[in-house]
């Protein structure tokens, strides 16, 4: 029932905000393009994986992909990868929310109504196509044009480190469960694993250190994978030699971790379950990442899952809709006056979603806003 609501009731998208941004977007494209064609030529068609191939070879840039995460790669030493990346962002961008995203507006609503596969993605995770709002940047200009209705609010909440959570309660690591028992942040006390400070003393560079190393390490990420992951998505510059240390010092205090991790390893390769008890099969041997994933984002899911199944019923009253699932995230659509209520209502139904099956404290953070963009 609540994925029947969801695709019913749809988002409702402000053309107006879809308008202001489509100028910039197109600008911001062609001056991608621009640059990009200073550096290939005019004749290289920035779209073929091949042609770049062999344009970036004449530059001296040896790869043999142009996929995002070998550019990503590729950066450091090489401009060239950035510039490529960049076009490529504005040309997406471009694409979504010039192209698809307007032709996807019902005329009958006025709301795009997507499509949601409950088990979409191979870990059991919820995906999201026609069109596929999970693709839609984390930026306030793009987020900012999916608005609720005159005289409604977004009620936006999401479960906070779910997947640490959920690793804590698998492994049985003793810091994990003992941190998030208590309250205390895992972000912090890593870091001050890391650098040997009082967690107390951790400044905000080190928590963001830290939860790259946090996420990073959590499905047997190597130290180079590690050094490139952190840069990529934390921001975070840290040397090959700093990240092997960084490991060592990491899975020498969180041992339940590390002793799940050999464990894996050494187990069955065709087969993996959740803490619910759902089970994925591979018909060969899987990788170890693939093994340490599965039973931490598909439990994640599991609970999603339950927390949307019992929505419907603890929301009767308050006029609240179901609009969007964005990986661990709900929003609902709300009546002003009611929307303190319905926010109490979600963060209940999200916390208590994993009771019975996991023994770690969930916590979903929840915001009241005018748009998608409202919750930081």
């Amino acid at each position: 029932p609540a994925v029947v609501e969801l695709e019913l009731n749809g988002i409702l998208l402000d053309r107006q905000k879809l308008n202001e941004i489509k100028a910039q977007l197109h600008r911001e494209l062609e001056e991608a393009e621009a640059d990009c064609r200073k550096l290939f030529g005019n004749e290289i068609n920035l779209n073929s994986p091949k042609q770049l191939l062999k344009a970036l070879k004449k530059l001296g840039i040896k790869t043999e992909k142009t996929d995002a995460s070998t550019l990503k790669s590729l950066e450091k030493k090489h401009p060239e990868a950035s510039l490529l990346l960049h076009y490529r962002k504005a040309s997406k961008a471009v694409s979504i929310f010039t192209k698809k995203l307007p032709d996807f507006i019902c005329p009958l609503t006025g709301r795009v109504h997507s499509s949601y596969r409950q088990i979409g993605a191979a870990t059991g995770r919820f995906s999201c196509s026609n069109p596929n709002l999970q693709q839609i940047p984390n930026e306030t200009r793009f987020r900012d044009c999916f608005v609720p209705a005159p005289g409604m609010k977004f009620v936006i909440a999401d479960y906070s480190q779910i997947e640490l959570r959920v690793a804590a309660a698998i492994s049985r690591d003793p810091i994990m469960l003992e941190a998030y028992r208590t309250g205390e942040d895992l972000h912090r006390q890593t870091a001050a694993i890391l650098t040997g400070k009082n967690p107390s003393d951790i400044d905000k560079k080190e928590r963001q250190l830290a939860k790259a190393v946090n996420f990073g390490l959590l499905f047997a990420m190597g130290a180079r994978g590690l050094s490139d992951y952190a840069e990529n998505n934390y921001g975070v510059k840290m040397s090959v030699k700093e990240a092997k240390e960084f490991k060592e010092k990491f899975f020498a205090q969180y041992t339940g971790l590390r002793d799940w991790h050999k464990m894996t390893n050494n187990g069955n390769q065709y087969e993996a379950r959740t803490l619910k008890g759902r089970r994925r099969l591979w018909e060969s041997g899987s990788k170890i990442t693939g093994r340490l994933n599965m039973p931490v984002q598909g439990t994640a899911a599991d609970i999603m899952k339950i927390a949307l199944g019992r929505l419907p019923n603890a929301l009767k009253g308050t006029g609240a809709k179901l609009v969007a699932i964005i990986h661990d995230e709900i929003i609902l659509e709300v009546p002003e006056q009611r929307a303190e209520e319905a926010k109490r209502t979600l963060v209940k139904v999200m916390e208590s979603a994993g009771d019975g099956f996991i023994d770690v404290p969930l916590v979903a953070e929840a915001a009241i806003a005018d748009s998608w963009a409202g919750k930081a």
